[in-house]
């Protein structure tokens, strides 16, 4: 692994497991395995595999958000920012695949959360929800809560890249753009 400490090869090591092998192949010997460390010493860092998912979550969702709304700026058009976040989406199928496919992990767990982590997740994608914010006044988007302009959008090129870089579905660049545009069109009153 080639993170900074410890405790991101730690996370990185469940990154790969849940991706490949979802919550049932977590323990800690499988993370000190692939973290290339000794069982104790994942012990060091976490007390047990619930504060490793627990703790991967947030550190997930942070990396994810980031690389999402990498070079989205607000003097964009609220199309531009959209696009640009699209772009972002294929570039973790492309060299993260096992990123989104642990968000998509933790995003069908049935427990729910707490207000308090709803709220900071919701905190790390400011800039989507600025875009979605800002085209509710402007009128250009529809009237409906983020979690629906989300699904509409968004949700559907983290699917579209999932399906294409797991081999499910190819997708190619043209296919892409035109999807970036329906799931635009979903969202805008015009």
């Amino acid at each position: 692994m080639s993170s900074k400490t410890k405790r991101e090869d730690i996370l990185e090591a469940a990154v790969t497991i849940l991706g490949r092998d979802g919550f049932n192949g977590l323990s800690i010997q499988r993370l000190a395995k692939e973290a290339k460390m000794a069982t104790g010493t994942v012990y060091l860092y976490f007390k047990d595999k619930d504060s490793v998912i627990a703790e991967l979550r947030l550190w997930l969702t942070r990396q994810v958000a980031e690389i999402i709304q990498k070079d989205v700026l607000p003097n964009q058009s609220l199309y531009k920012r959209y696009e640009t976040m699209c772009h972002n989406v294929w570039s973790i199928g492309g060299s993260q695949l096992g990123l989104l496919q642990t968000r998509i992990q933790y995003e069908s767990l049935p427990s729910p959360l707490s207000v308090e982590i709803r709220n900071l997740e919701k905190k790390l994608f400011d800039r989507l929800l600025s875009v979605f914010e800002e085209g509710r006044q402007s009128g250009e988007l529809k009237h409906l809560p983020d979690s629906v302009l989300y699904s509409l959008s968004l949700e559907s090129c983290v699917a579209l890249t999932r399906k294409h870089f797991q081999e499910i579905e190819p997708i190619d660049s043209n296919t892409y753009k035109l999807a970036i545009q329906a799931s635009w069109d979903a969202i805008t009153t015009k």
